[in-house]
C-alpha cells in the first residue's frame, strides 16, 4: 500500500476511525508492524461506536507488542 494511497483514503474523512483502522490491518498482515502500531493508536482516538471493534484493535496493539519485543 502506497503512502499516497493512504494519505488519499484517510482524507476522505479525518475524523472517521475504520479509516485507520484499514490501513493498520493491512500493515499488520504485510507484517508492517510499527506502521500498524500507529494507525491502530490513531483510530483509537476517534470516536468508536461499539465496544466489540474498540476490543479488536486492542487486541491486534497487544500482538504486535508482542511481535516488536
Amino acid at each position: 500500500m502506497s503512502r499516497s494511497f493512504v494519505e488519499n483514503y484517510q482524507s476522505l474523512n479525518l475524523d472517521f476511525w475504520e479509516v485507520y483502522y484499514k490501513v493498520g490491518l493491512n500493515f499488520y498482515h504485510e507484517r508492517k508492524y510499527t506502521l500498524a502500531q500507529i494507525q491502530f493508536e490513531k483510530a483509537l482516538t476517534k470516536e468508536i461506536t461499539t465496544l466489540p471493534e474498540i476490543k479488536a484493535m486492542e487486541k491486534y496493539l497487544k500482538k504486535i507488542k508482542r511481535k516488536l519485543q
